[in-house]
């Protein structure tokens, strides 16, 4: 009987989803209702209350290591996996759907093409796009990875990068994957410096953006971190007027 009780449990949760989709879903359901693919036998529910109960928040579970989640009663080691894939598919998913192509002439439009690529990441990373004299995206490139609250800003790598693509104009971008996209005061002494150095080669930085962890980003140009050093024949934001 109990069985039997649990099989229809997972049809009418299944068919809720197809109902309703997760919107009609808590946190602690969406857990539920993914660990039927990992865990065929047990009652997930309550592994889920244990995983909530556990981490605080559906999105903390999911940002969980898998040893963290391993430690979580009912939680082998498909479960974990299963379970800390989906940020990484997010990542992937709006990834792909992003355009490089299209003109890239505000930091609105650099904002959103950067905010996938920090989903789910626990270490600083670094970013750079190379732009043609039109403002479109010839490259982005990870150039450098880093600990939680720090990355280098490798002025030899980032030259390298628009040397292999002919690319004067330079935008970079990283995170901060346990704080807010508040420039630090060592991003904006290494910021204006690198501009400085890059310059003298010819080669423009023409903004840097930041990237929260809740996905919220920042603008160093729009925050007023490299006005000094903004080239007057630049026509990055221009083509908006």
């Amino acid at each position: 009987m109990a069985n039997n009780l649990h099989k229809d449990h997972r049809k009418r949760v299944k068919a809720r989803y197809l109902s309703l989709g997760l919107d009609a879903f808590t946190g602690h359901n969406i857990l539920e209702f993914l660990l039927f693919f990992a865990i065929p036998q047990k009652d997930t529910n309550e592994i889920a209350h244990q995983l909530m109960n556990q981490f605080g928040s559906f999105s903390a579970v999911l940002d969980a290591s898998l040893e963290e989640l391993m430690e979580v009663d009912g939680i082998g080691e498909h479960a974990a996996i299963l379970l800390h894939l989906i940020p990484d598919l997010a990542r992937a998913y709006l990834e792909d759907k992003a355009e490089p192509h299209q003109k890239y002439d505000t930091p609105q439009k650099l904002m959103e093409f950067f905010k996938p690529k920090f989903i789910g990441l626990k270490q600083e990373v670094l970013y750079a796009v190379c732009l043609d004299n039109t403002n479109h995206m010839v490259s982005c490139t990870k150039l450098a990875e880093g600990f939680s609250d720090s990355v280098s800003l490798p002025i030899e790598e980032i030259v390298k990068f628009s040397f292999r693509y002919n690319a004067k104009n330079i935008i970079l971008a990283h995170n901060h994957p346990f704080g807010l996209a508040n420039p630090s005061a060592s991003d904006q002494i290494s910021t204006i410096e690198l501009k400085k150095a890059l310059s003298a080669l010819n080669i423009y930085l023409i903004d840097h953006i930041i990237v929260g962890k809740n996905l919220d980003a920042l603008s160093m140009r729009e925050y007023g971190c490299l006005e000094e050093f903004v080239d007057q024949d630049w026509t990055y934001l221009a083509s908006s007027k």
